[in-house]
């Protein structure tokens, strides 16, 4: 009953490393950041069969790769929507806008995401079921930009994204409840936009038998070998049990 987890990516925007995309047991894939899915050969990773795509807020490193899946969608899968892809509110907009960069202005008004895919926005904290897994997600705060951060729950595990945000009660109930959390570490000091290694180790501290891995992280804090850290390393397959 355990957790494969392939971390395509995991760095900033501003980095020569991978942008965000993780695949879970090959079925789920928690964001879909810019030039991602050139990795997923590498990383092993069958984009067909994946089923459910969550995204954590609207930023290029988190969901641009997006306009490829969109392309391929609505070339190949001949409107059979075996695909969801859920995100904050909003989702709906942006995965449009994203149809025009896929197909261009004029052919994307023929086009209707929703024969082709299905389109779920969420908002607030709320639990449901898909397939085998049990989804809890978190409102979070990235700045003036909401975040979703997911806990996906199957067995007695429970793992856990965060996506890109700052420090708050809610993100620390979050990474409480997560057995392995993939929770953000941007650079040493937490901003109103981002966690910093400050407050990465309170919590990993105060909630010590839960395991954190860093991600999101500036390329300064590699370079820091005193730092408690474990970071998330892109390309790398996780078993988790």
């Amino acid at each position: 009953m355990g957790f494969v987890v392939k971390v395509v990516g995991c760095s900033t925007a501003w980095s020569n490393r991978p942008t965000s995309s993780y695949c879970i047991d090959n079925e789920i894939l928690v964001d879909c950041g810019e030039g991602t899915t050139k990795y997923y050969d590498l990383c092993k990773v069958d984009f067909l069969k994946i089923k459910n795509i969550f995204i954590t807020h609207f930023h290029s490193d988190h969901y641009l790769g997006l306009a490829e899946y969109l392309a391929h969608m609505c070339f190949y899968n001949k409107k059979s929507k075996y695909l969801t892809i859920y995100g904050p509110k909003g989702l709906k907009r942006h995965l449009n806008i994203l149809k025009s960069v896929s197909f261009g202005e004029v052919d994307a008004k023929k086009i209707n995401l929703e024969d082709y895919i299905n389109i779920v926005e969420l908002s607030g904290e709320m639990t449901f079921e898909i397939g085998e897994y049990i989804v809890t997600t978190f409102e979070t705060s990235h700045g003036n930009l909401k975040n979703m951060a997911y806990i996906f729950e199957k067995g007695d595990l429970f793992i856990g994204f965060s996506g890109d945000c700052t420090y708050s009660k809610k993100l620390e109930e979050f990474a409480s409840k997560s057995n392995i959390c993939f929770l953000e570490c941007c650079d040493e000091i937490t901003t109103k936009f981002h966690l910093g290694y400050d407050k990465f180790l309170e919590i990993k501290n105060k909630y010590n038998k839960n395991r954190y891995l860093a991600v999101h992280c500036n390329d300064s804090l590699y370079k820091k070998p005193d730092y408690d850290i474990e970071f998330a390393i892109s390309s790398k397959i996780y078993h988790f049990n």
